[in-house]
């Protein structure tokens, strides 16, 4: 019965998501940019980002199972007439997908459905991560035993975060319960696969490879370790990898639709966390790069831009009010005078020696020399540093270098200005993935020409696979 519960609260989110969202995506892009496949993810990017301001409403005047089953039920029978003809089309696109996979793209979704499912099991137990402990589930049952959503200065920084995530916690809370809420990072997870995706198929890898991309996300054993708990770090990667969708669309199409839908998307993602503010940074870069006047480019971000402020202004105004720093706890001595430097003795504590430029060892570090991090998680075997540089050759190399521009930026000021916790790279982990499919896609079109090559190959696979098996069972 509660896994019943919590799989129709989590379902019914999505699906109040879905509706209005798809709608928003199908207005703001007339001409077709997105496909059916991207139009779903982005849709369900945005309608997330509106239901979480119903819910800051709705919980500001009451907060309990009544109020948020009735929200929940009155937001996702709304969606159902918006969601008729969509779903339709969905389910077609999923179906042509599956039929286009191949014997490895089918092992690839066979082995997503059971790492989707070990995680769903194992958000039925117990909570047992930190953060999900000492507030993700904390907060919203003291906002749920006080009967409203509210911050309480001095109780706790962590409330005074980027509201999006512990927003849409609070609703599956309080409807499903602890297992509905821990479900939730389960869909998250989900979606930061589905954005690996996305930007594979941006890369031109096909169906089977665009597979094997989520599958990279899926499988890291940072993913495994956290896919059940209670967590924005994947929340953060599927906002990021649908806003640089999103970018990527905006470089080769300069309307202002396409660049409200790239500021709602960005509005999303900062409102994740503050790490999201980083990444919004880099992916706004993005369309700079592509073809085209700078000056169109331009207005396109400055449009953008505004959008994402206006999103992002009810976190602001809040904290200012509260704390009197709109970024609180961050860079508080900056607005406070004899403000405390709160993030200071956690960013010190959890840094590893070396200069902002030892970025350059990152890849080294993520991947091989993983025993160093503060919070002991780590990605397993080195598969996407092996395949990810080949992915800046052949035609697509100009949307890879596009793709890599948020990937240097945010690990560069990861290592400047970051505590540095391997989890916070999750963000730009579907990119990486993305990257790394479309090098094996090199890989194997070189390897088309010399059937000598298939052999060697197909034993590295199966080393990879091995390997990677072997670091999903170890615990941090």
């Amino acid at each position: 019965m509660l896994a019943l519960i919590a799989l129709a609260t989590v379902a019914a989110a999505a699906m109040a998501a879905l509706g209005p969202g798809w709608s928003v995506v199908d207005r703001l892009d007339r001409n077709g940019t997105f496909g059916t496949g991207e139009r779903a993810l982005l849709g369900l990017l945005v309608g997330f980002t509106g239901l979480a301001a119903a819910i800051w409403i709705v919980g500001w005047f009451r907060y309990d199972w009544t109020a948020m089953t009735m929200l929940l039920a009155v937001a996702t029978l709304a969606a159902l007439p918006l969601l008729r003809s969509r779903l339709p089309l969905f389910g077609d696109w999923m179906a042509t997908g599956v039929t286009e996979l191949n014997g490895w793209g089918r092992a690839a979704l066979t082995a997503i459905a059971l790492l989707v499912l070990a995680a769903a099991v194992g958000a039925l137990a117990p909570p047992a991560d930190h953060d999900t402990i000492r507030y993700h589930l904390t907060l919203a049952r003291r906002d749920l035993e006080a009967g409203r959503i509210a911050v309480q200065f001095g109780w706790s920084v962590y409330e005074f975060f980027p509201p999006l995530p512990g927003l849409l916690v609070r609703l599956t809370y309080g409807v499903g319960g602890t297992a509905a809420a821990q479900g939730l990072t389960v869909l998250w997870l989900i979606l930061a696969g589905a954005g690996a995706m996305a930007l594979a198929a941006r890369l031109r890898t096909g169906t089977t490879l665009a597979t094997v991309a989520a599958l990279l996300v899926l499988s890291q054993r940072s993913a495994i370790n956290l896919g059940a708990a209670v967590t924005s770090e994947f929340t953060l990667a599927a906002y990021a990898a649908g806003a640089l969708v999103g970018a990527l669309a905006l470089s080769k199409q300069f309307g202002v639709r396409h660049a409200i839908l790239f500021g709602l998307l960005l509005g999303g993602l900062v409102n994740v966390k503050h790490q999201g503010l980083v990444v919004a940074a880099g992916i706004a870069m993005v369309p700079f790069f592509g073809k085209g006047s700078m000056a169109a480019h331009g207005r396109a971000v400055a449009v953008a831009g505004c959008v994402a402020l206006i999103l992002l202004t009810p976190w602001l105004a809040r904290n200012l009010a509260v704390t009197g720093n709109p970024v609180f706890p961050a860079f508080h001595t900056l607005f406070v005078a004899d403000g405390m430097d709160i993030y200071h003795d956690a960013v010190e504590v959890n840094r590893l020696s070396g200069p902002w430029w030892a970025v350059v060892t990152l890849p080294w570090r993520l991947f091989v020399d993983q025993l160093g991090f503060p919070d002991g998680l780590q990605f397993g075997y080195p598969v996407v540093l092996i395949l990810l540089p080949f992915a800046f050759s052949g035609p697509q190399r100009r949307t890879a270098w596009m793709i890599a521009v948020p990937v240097v930026f945010y690990a560069a000021l990861w290592q400047a200005i970051m505590p540095h916790m391997l989890r916070l790279l999750l963000a730009v982990m579907p990119m990486m993935a993305a990257l790394a499919v479309a090098g094996a896609r090199r890989i194997v079109l070189a390897a088309g020409s010399g059937a000598w090559l298939r052999a060697p190959l197909l034993v590295v696979a199966g080393i990879a696979v091995a390997s990677q098996l072997g670091f999903l069972g170890a615990s941090s």
